[in-house]
């Protein structure tokens, strides 16, 4: 074993010119080392390990890339350690999107009170975009498929403990813009896991908001499957809502 460890040490320093001091405060992820493929007959979908939710972040990003000049302040921003409780001054329950918002309010010559903070955020809408576990051919019995997501079959929003009036606005911009689009309910498998996604964090602040998903399959596994078209329509989606 000390032989093994002497080894693996000048390996490391001298490919990374990591030193072994380094390793103990080192944030070290072990992944699969599988590239992303194309998957089907069709080449319709796409196969890969972290697509939950680089996936979402690849759409959101390449929506507000595309906005030219939106009829409101626009935003999108990527969080960490969700999974995790998304805890730390990086996660969600940070108060980054307060200071973002009192600096937006001084940017505009208004004091950033905290009576003028709470004004501004409860006139906010937010999208939480997180991956969504569609019906799993090989486990029908964890769905109700009346309520579920399918792969390919657009965009999900779900309707759980949200407004109606905001599902009717969500509905009808995706409608207007003829994004492809499926409501959800939350299925058996993430009753008995933790919490969803992140929108309470933000709903606490008073603001009005929905998930809106990419489905897909073998959530949490080490080769996650989504179609190419949910992600484009995702994409479009995030597009929209961003320039309303």
């Amino acid at each position: 074993p000390v032989r093994f460890a002497r080894a693996a040490t000048a390996l490391l320093n001298a490919s990374l010119g990591v030193k072994l001091s380094e390793l103990t405060s080192a944030e070290l992820q072990l992944v699969p080392a599988v590239m992303p493929r194309e998957v089907g007959l069709d080449r319709g979908m796409i196969g890969g390990y972290g697509q939950d939710d680089r996936a979402c972040t690849y759409a959101a990003m390449r929506a507000i890339a595309s906005i030219r000049q939106p009829k409101h302040t626009a935003i999108v921003m990527l969080v960490d350690r969700e999974e995790i409780g998304s805890h730390g001054n990086t996660g969600a329950r940070s108060t980054f999107m307060r200071r973002i918002g009192a600096e937006l309010l001084e940017g505009t010559g208004v004091a950033s009170t905290e009576s003028a903070l709470d004004k501004m955020l409860a006139n906010s809408v937010v999208f939480s975009a997180d991956t969504a576990g569609a019906v799993n051919p090989l486990y029908p019995s964890i769905y109700e498929k009346g309520n579920a997501s399918f792969v390919g079959s657009g965009v999900v929003w779900n309707q759980t403990a949200v407004h109606s009036e905001l599902m009717a606005y969500v509905r009808n911009i995706f409608a207007s813009a003829k994004v492809t689009h499926q409501p959800s309910e939350w299925t058996q498998v993430a009753e008995r896991g933790p919490k969803g996604t992140i929108l309470e964090f933000f709903t606490r602040h008073g603001m009005r908001g929905l998930d809106v998903s990419i489905p897909i399959l073998s959530m949490h596994s080490p080769y996650e499957l989504i179609s190419k078209v949910d992600l484009y329509e995702s994409m479009r989606a995030y597009r929209v809502f961003l320039m309303d």
